[in-house]
């Protein structure tokens, strides 16, 4: 299990370093108000919202406003949530998450949920790290600013502390400080490195890594699915010669292999995960975010097995870029024709696409 998620905070005292921030948010929520949190990464802000949910005994509806691009969409999804009351509980509390993450194609979804905020049967909260731009601005009129500010140093050693201590781990204070520094206040990045540096119940140092040769995949990969031994893991992503893409269609061709049914929905679990952050480094350019991926696809994935796969495994090559390929190649005459009988016919190509083999019969 990751630390991160082995860690939440469970109520407002286990979060360090907002305080001025919590005590805000929680007036919000108090005086049912629409609040954006903003802030960098790994403060603080989704956690303040479950911490505080879970203590004083709200629901937490969360919505992912990266997951909705159409308006008709947020307008079912996000108008039911805020409409409907709680099953469970009497307080509810709207949380929709990394509002940033909407492009500037999803204008309409902006101000759809500008629209919605307007109603106030439950406070919605807003979370986002860059909200500077021009999109946001009817949203900023309708929601108080809380700012979650880059945590200090020391609040994050406190925090890796704190999780060393409850893991019962030997540990060097100076490399957690190190830890703590490296990452520039972003607690989640930290708790990740911290989990990939830890072995036979020891923080290892970090330099211990610094010279590894470059792997071949097949290692890589059994590594990956025969241990769980975080010092091997540790950095073994960042020692094989081949991009992040080649290496998602290796792994999700071989998970199927390795790994029996239940510990597959878990390894794919983390494989979706890391394809999520990657579609973020796409789209925002946060290439801090490839730590994300690194420990999802060592050690999210090598954590799924109940027991490793004793057997040796040949590893193959996915093919389906290869498959995709000889598809287009074998499809290109056909469109060819339905590019020239769509602009000619006046017609669209996808009901040209339908057509087609009518025209064989007319012609």
């Amino acid at each position: 299990m990751l630390l991160t998620q082995k860690y939440l905070p469970k109520n407002t005292k286990e979060i360090i370093g907002q305080d001025y921030a919590l005590s805000r948010l929680k007036s919000c929520v108090e005086e049912n108000m629409h609040c954006l949190l903003y802030g960098i990464n790994g403060v603080g802000k989704t956690s303040s919202v479950y911490a505080l949910a879970n203590e004083f005994g709200y629901e937490v509806v969360e919505l992912n406003a990266s997951n909705f691009r159409k308006k008709e969409d947020i307008d079912s999804v996000f108008g039911n949530a805020i409409k409907q009351k709680s099953l469970f509980k009497n307080k509810k509390i709207i949380l929709i998450d990394e509002i940033d993450g909407m492009t500037g194609d999803d204008r309409g979804g902006i101000q759809s949920i500008s629209d919605l905020i307007s109603i106030r049967n439950f406070p919605v909260v807003l979370t986002g790290n860059d909200i500077s731009g021009p999109k946001f601005k009817a949203i900023k009129k309708s929601c108080k600013m809380i700012e979650f500010k880059r945590l200090e140093q020391g609040s994050v050693f406190k925090i890796l502390e704190r999780i060393c201590n409850e893991e019962k781990l030997t540990y060097n204070q100076d490399i957690l400080r190190k830890i703590a520094y490296f990452n520039n206040g972003d607690a989640r990045a930290a708790i990740n490195d911290l989990q990939s540096l830890i072995g036979n119940k020891e923080v290892l140092d970090l330099e211990m890594h610094d010279r590894e040769k470059k792997q071949d995949i097949s290692n890589v990969l059994r590594i990956i699915f025969k241990t769980k031994d975080e010092r091997i893991l540790y950095n073994i992503l960042n020692n094989v010669d081949m991009d992040f893409d080649d290496l998602f269609l290796w792994l999700d061709e071989n998970i199927p292999y390795e790994y029996a049914r239940d510990d597959c929905e878990k390894a794919y679990y983390y494989l979706a995960l890391a394809d999520i952050f990657r579609k973020r480094i796409r789209s925002k350019q946060h290439y801090r975010f490839l730590t994300y991926i690194n420990m999802f696809l060592s050690s999210g994935i090598a954590n799924s097995k109940n027991e490793k796969n004793k057997n040796i495994v040949n590893y193959k090559r996915n093919e389906r870029i290869l498959n995709i390929w000889i598809s287009n190649r074998r499809n290109n005459q056909k469109i060819m024709l339905v590019n020239n009988f769509a602009n000619n016919l006046h017609m669209s190509k996808k009901k040209m696409l339908k057509e087609l083999n009518f025209m064989r019969f007319i012609i």
